[in-house]
């Protein structure tokens, strides 16, 4: 079936309202504070970086991605440049912040712009390679694969190379017909550029898909040549980009930490495979089997095969390293499986003739039975996805929210030219160091050029007992606080309080933490000044 007639009235409502629904399920979480794998580490990463960029401008920064506090001061420093990416993804996040201030929502409107792309651009690209119900069956796995469920809202660079690259494929389905509209060659070339230019895995999409533009006919060498000459470019422009940052041994630096490591092909195929199981679901992946299959009898391979695929493996391959300690790059699969996914279902529909609908019911709910019974949670905490829903050590101290609450009481109890010392008994996370906002020293033993000092759990009582008793004093959460200007005898502790929370709250903040807020709590003050053989009331 390849029926390229325009969508009916129903098929357009049908359409949107399945996109309003994405649309709703995509804003799931969307305000959560950064704490927990890859989706906290990422997502406090970039903000850091796009803050800079919105506080101080490209130029002053010098397009430089500063992981840490940054001021004119630490221009050329080393350490503290996270050089080893393009800085597309952290100007998006600078944008976002300059247009609706810094916060977790806005910043995450740079990761939900290519999930909702994706959605519309699959629908297209597989509308146009076979037929509308096909198209529809793809996006319905798109909306219920625990991938994209998870890994949606991830901060990082997958899903705007994935929407850029579809979008590239779209536009040669274009540029192969009879009578090709003059603009799709180019917005082909363009949108693959485009996905180059936010990190490595693009160039590797961009020459497989040079490649198919080359050999699947009718052939467009045109396409292939100004792909190869315009990504070099690029390519070579992000080298000496980079290599302002990284030094002369950068390069190697960071094929080491990507490709090194010891992996060896056959670990990493063991781990991938287990991740395919867990993220797709059996459901999927055995109908896409089911329609590369039928790809494969009619040859007929399907350019997301050879553009995702291929290039994926090649890419996992070359990053060996990288793609075992990232279990999000699998993303880069999702559309071959997806599309395959469709055309599966779609071969099993026209073995049931007059009751095609039969298959996609009951495709469609095995896939959600799986998905509601046995969702692989345990999985993705190995992964270190998600923390723990029920707080085994103290709440809120599991999944770094302990860590943020008090870089964020840091931040509201302190003047910005503060300068903060890190007491070596302090996990100084890049979460506490995102949310205090400060200019930082980390695991020192003493205050040194600092006015605020921080420790942590595991300092000697008489030493605290010294602090107390020389300098203003404030526990929070069980770090304390010694304001190195002030004199002492003047303590207060601030502890974890739970809210009502509300629907509001649960579902576009977080169903992992309540509402909550920090205060005071005058008996567990004077149960720790005794503790550390203090005087209360002295």
């Amino acid at each position: 079936m390849h029926s390229h007639a325009s969508l009916t009235r129903q098929q357009w409502a049908a359409l949107a309202a399945l996109f309003a629904l994405h649309i709703l399920l995509s804003l799931q979480g969307i305000g959560e504070l950064y704490v927990a794998g890859h989706i906290g580490w990422n997502g406090v990463l970039r903000s850091t970086i796009g803050a800079h960029y919105a506080h101080h401008g490209l130029l002053e920064t010098g397009f430089a991605p500063y992981k840490h506090m940054f001021t004119a001061a630490d221009l050329g420093r080393e350490g503290i440049v996270h050089w080893n990416h393009p800085p597309t993804v952290n100007i998006l996040v600078g944008l976002s912040f300059m247009i609706f201030g810094q916060s977790e929502a806005a910043a995450a409107l740079v990761a939900l712009s290519p999930r909702l792309g994706i959605f519309l651009a699959l629908f297209a690209y597989v509308r146009l390679r076979s037929d509308v119900v096909t198209a529809f069956v793809a996006v319905l796995g798109y909306m219920l694969i625990p991938l994209q469920i998870e890994y949606g809202r991830l901060l990082n660079y997958e899903s705007h190379i994935i929407f850029w690259t579809l979008c590239g494929l779209i536009m040669m389905e274009y540029a192969r017909r009879e009578e090709p509209p003059k603009w799709a060659a180019p917005l082909a070339v363009a949108c693959v550029c485009i996905a180059c230019t936010f990190d490595w895995p693009g160039f590797i999409l961009a020459g497989f898909f040079g490649a198919d533009a080359l050999i699947r006919k009718p052939r467009k060498p045109v396409v292939f040549v100004a792909i190869g000459v315009l990504t070099a470019l690029i390519l070579g422009g992000f080298m000496l980009w980079l290599g302002d940052f990284a030094g002369p041994t950068g390069f190697e630096k960071l094929a080491e930490r990507r490709s090194g490591g010891g992996v060896t092909l056959g670990g990493l195929a063991n781990v991938v495979g287990r991740r395919f199981w867990d993220y797709f679901g059996w459901v999927v992946l055995l109908t896409a089997i089911v329609g590369a299959v039928t790809q494969a009898r009619q040859k007929r391979l399907d350019a997301t095969i050879v553009v995702f695929g291929l290039g994926g493996l090649l890419y996992f391959a070359v990053f060996k390293q990288a793609a075992r300690v990232h279990s999000f790059y699998i993303l880069i699969f999702m559309v071959p499986v997806l599309v395959a996914f469709a055309q599966g279902v779609t071969w099993l529909a026209e073995r049931l003739p007059n009751k095609q609908w039969i298959a996609l019911a009951v495709v469609l709910l095995l896939h959600v039975g799986w998905l509601f019974t046995q969702y692989p949670t345990t999985h993705l905490r190995t992964y270190e996805i998600l923390p723990p829903k029920k707080p085994s050590k103290g709440f809120p101290q599991d999944g770094q929210l302990d860590k943020t609450m008090f870089g964020q009481w840091l931040n509201q109890n302190t003047k910005p030219t503060d300068r903060i010392a890190f007491h070596r008994s302090v996990n100084a996370t890049i979460q506490m160091r995102y949310y205090t906002w400060r200019r930082y020293r980390a695991n020192v033993k003493l205050p040194t050029n600092a006015n605020i000092f921080v420790i942590g759990r595991h300092v000697p009582k008489p030493r605290q007992l010294e602090l107390y008793k020389k300098y203003k004093t404030r526990r929070v959460l069980g770090y304390v606080v010694y304001y190195l200007d002030e004199p002492g005898l003047d303590f207060k502790e601030f502890g974890f309080k739970e809210e009502p929370t509300s629907f509001w709250h649960s579902y576009f903040v977080s169903d992992f933490y309540p509402a909550h807020s920090l205060q005071e709590d005058p008996g567990a003050a004077a149960k720790y000044l005794k503790s550390i053989g203090a005087s209360v009331g002295k």
